[in-house]
């Protein structure tokens, strides 16, 4: 659907199931930008739409990350009351390292907005746990993969690797061979952690 090819006998119509979708399309598209940089009290926020796509898309910085998402959460021609994913992902630009996605759905007016926040290598992030509470374990998942460490968490511990883990597995710096192997040692009928040591041969491929 085209935002810009709604007509009034479209958002009029009696079906309530798209209505709302199209009343907050059209707010988008021409009050919604100005008032919502005023809500958030910026005015350089990029509200963009792709041509065809149903989903919005706003960069932000992490410090204006929870005023936006409460603004979205609440005001009456949002209502993005659902956390839908949080993804996280390694960026190939020098100022920052980490791009953080948070993907909201908004189940009263059947649309999604996609809150993109770059993030340098050490730099700490805000937690949004008491905005919506499904975040909790996405971002203990995005510490325990990627090292992206969070404020004011309430519970910040590895949730997929085991304990004492070393480093990150899905940076791009991460050895994909590891830095610890674990064995079954029959002498001592328990499994044992051992640190990786690999020959000169294989670690080193002349192709």
């Amino acid at each position: 659907m085209s935002y810009e090819s709604i007509t009034n006998s479209q958002l009029y119509s009696t079906d309530t199931s798209t209505r709302g979708e199209k009343i907050q399309a059209i707010w988008w598209l021409t009050s919604g930008q100005n008032l919502f940089n005023f809500l958030c009290g910026v005015n350089n926020l990029k509200l963009t739409n792709a041509s065809g796509s149903e989903v919005f898309h706003v960069k932000t910085s992490s410090k204006l990350l929870r005023r936006i998402l409460l603004v979205l959460k609440y005001h009456t021609l949002n209502l993005y009351n659902v956390l839908t994913d949080l993804v996280c992902y390694e960026s190939n630009q020098l100022s920052y390292r980490f791009n953080m996605v948070y993907v909201l759905l908004s189940t009263i007016y059947n649309q999604r907005i996609n809150v993109v926040v770059p993030l340098k290598e050490m730099q700490w992030h805000h937690t949004v746990v008491d905005i919506f509470n499904g975040s909790n374990w996405m971002e203990r998942e995005v510490y325990d993969l990627f090292g992206v460490k969070l404020m004011a968490h309430p519970d910040q511990r590895r949730i997929l690797t085991d304990y004492g883990f070393t480093g990150h597995p899905l940076r791009k710096d991460f050895p994909l061979s590891g830095f610890t192997e674990y064995l079954y040692v029959d002498s001592e009928k328990r499994i044992c952690s051992f640190s990786v040591s690999l020959v000169q041969n294989i670690r080193f491929v002349n192709f």
